[in-house]
């Protein structure tokens, strides 16, 4: 061989040589991607399982002194007929308010229930006729009461709205 082919062929051999040094290290450089890869995803489910199982914690625990209280009603309510409470009604009324200020302290409010109708929070479930223009789109009587949590919407509050005695029409809204 020629020195020219020979120095061709040794110029070869360090190419390849360091294409082979580069694929060894890109390999291991992978190598060890791949396996940060696997140890952050099992971090992750890791810190996903935590996150289920404190949450699941933290609800039992805000139920619990919701349900508290309720059992003290419930106690209440079993225990009547030894009791101060007079009649039915006056043991029932008593639970209820009882019941709406242990939901009152955690934020539940009652859907206000005066004034026009509010579709957003009112569900009309019957209507009344009146002559008088002025009624016309009001609540006349609420059915049951709605509430809410903040903003949010539990249950709209079911009313009897006064509609107008000639058209039929609850007015404006």
């Amino acid at each position: 061989m020629s020195g020219a082919a020979t120095d061709d062929l040794a110029g070869l051999r360090a190419a390849v040589e360091g294409l082979s040094t580069e694929v060894a290290q890109l390999r291991d450089l992978f190598v060890r991607r791949l396996m940060d890869d696997k140890l952050r995803a099992g971090l992750f489910d890791t810190l996903q399982e935590e996150l289920r199982s404190s949450r699941e914690i933290l609800t039992a625990r805000a139920q619990d002194g919701l349900v508290k209280e309720m059992l003290l009603v419930v106690d209440r309510l079993l225990t009547a007929g030894n009791s101060q409470y007079q009649d039915l009604q006056e043991l029932a009324l008593s639970g209820a308010d009882e019941i709406l200020e242990s939901l009152w302290r955690r934020g539940i409010e009652q859907v206000p229930a005066a004034g026009p109708l509010d579709p957003r929070v009112h569900e009309v479930v019957a209507t009344i006729v009146s002559e008088r223009a002025s009624e016309v789109g009001t609540i006349a009587v609420v059915n049951r009461h709605g509430y809410l949590c903040g903003e949010r919407l539990l249950r709209p509050a079911q009313v009897t709205v006064v509609i107008a005695a000639d058209t039929g029409e609850i007015g404006d809204n």
